[in-house]
């Protein structure tokens, strides 16, 4: 953290073909708010040649400029003398992290179109773990940007607690977020356990504080009939 921070990208290629890969070379562009220390928008590496079975690694460090959806776009061209059997071969053998294989007209000439990779806000995001309710509501009031946003959240009658149906939804939304970013500031039940408010406060790596308060009411059975499987409806 701090007003400049850094990530680093690491990529293995290994040659999974029954083809010796020549020539290979990898790009990366990226957008967003990250600059490479080289102050390229693009940087490449060459591999000579890339026997069956055999990988490269390779990894650069890029600057993290601000709070932002960052995005690498990795692109790979190598050449093969039978190119035109290697690249069907190599569109077959590909899944979902790939979006393009294309070769050449004379066929010698691959290039590999990987989906992007992106690092969101999340990421860039660290729970405060310290924080505590009073300094929740005094950060909170001195925020000076916000959003709202609204959603229902359905839950199985079955594993409701009859007494205090919302003491459940508190459990889930806890589970719900236990690997985020956010941590879990306050907690609260209230209107004879049938509402629940919480917040959650988080911290981006540059030291700006991102903070979450929810509140929800179960929905009247009457606004919201239950279907047959039974299902309680959360207002938030």
């Amino acid at each position: 953290p701090g007003s400049r921070s850094e990530v680093t990208l690491h990529v293995v290629l290994r040659n999974c073909t029954s083809f010796v890969i020549r020539d290979l070379n990898i790009s990366v562009g990226v957008t967003g708010a990250l600059e490479f220390f080289d102050i390229l928008p693009q940087t490449s590496k060459y591999v000579a040649s890339l026997p069956v079975d055999s990988q490269c690694v390779f990894e650069w460090t890029y600057i993290v400029g601000g709070w932002a959806d960052n995005t690498f776009h990795i692109v790979l061209t190598f050449h093969a003398s039978n190119g035109g059997e290697l690249a069907t071969a190599v569109a077959e053998d590909v899944d979902e992290s790939f979006s393009d294989v294309l070769a050449r007209d004379d066929a010698d000439t691959i290039t590999v179109r990987c989906q992007p990779l992106k690092m969101t806000v999340n990421d860039l995001l660290h729970p405060l773990v310290s924080s505590t309710p009073a300094d929740f509501l005094r950060v909170w009031t001195r925020l000076p940007a916000a959003f709202t946003a609204q959603a229902d959240m359905h839950i199985p009658l079955y594993t409701l607690q009859e007494d205090c149906p919302a003491e459940k939804v508190i459990d889930l939304l806890v589970e719900a977020l236990w690997n985020s970013p956010f941590e879990t500031v306050i907690e609260r039940v209230h209107m004879n356990g049938i509402g629940v408010q919480m917040s959650f406060a988080s911290s981006t790596w540059f030291g700006e504080p991102v903070y979450m308060f929810m509140q929800g009411t179960q929905v009247s059975p009457t606004k919201a009939p239950v279907p047959k499987d039974g299902i309680v409806k959360y207002a938030s």
